[in-house]
């Protein structure tokens, strides 16, 4: 992952037509981690060649990868967690505000995350939360309890993934 910071990385294999690790959890990965994957690529000889299901899953994530650009991991302790370690959550600062992909959680509908510490919290900022989910073409507003430290969003999931966006 760490090469991948700055550059495209790659992560996974096709046997006999079928991609492996499944499509969902490549690409969850990825988000979790804040990196980029190489878009598939006619005739290459070291990543993915395009067809149709890997065009569309790259479509399908498209919106939660360009989220990222300009991320700044929140290093600040227990910034990020979510209850029951239903999905992995991580926390970027971005231009504008913050983003947290919520991912490989399988087939649960949705999670409870919380989010602490960030200075806008702390200042009284009132933030807003949109969310996005793979395949989606819209942001769309999300419900959340703002407290004195704390942000508590019920997220919900579809393939095992959102992605929240938090701005002022």
């Amino acid at each position: 992952a760490l090469l991948g910071m700055f550059k495209t990385t790659i992560g996974w294999v096709r046997e006999e037509d079928k991609l492996k690790p499944d499509p969902d959890t490549f690409m969850q990965r990825f988000l979790y981690l804040g990196i980029f994957p190489m878009a598939p690529y006619p005739q290459n000889d070291h990543s993915i060649l395009p067809g149709e299901a890997e065009e569309k899953l790259y479509r399908d994530y498209g919106l939660l990868l360009k989220a990222l650009r300009g991320r700044k991991w929140v290093l600040l302790p227990e910034a990020i967690s979510v209850e029951r370690a239903r999905a992995k959550g991580n926390l970027f600062q971005v231009p504008g505000g913050y983003v947290a992909p919520v991912a490989l959680a399988g087939s649960t509908p949705s999670a409870n995350v919380t989010i602490r510490s960030i200075p806008e919290i702390a200042a009284g900022k009132k933030l807003r939360c949109e969310v996005i989910h793979p395949g989606d073409s819209d942001w769309k507003a999300c419900e959340f309890k703002q407290g004195k430290t704390a942000l508590a969003i019920e997220a919900p999931l579809h393939r095992g993934c959102a992605m929240l966006r938090l701005r002022v």
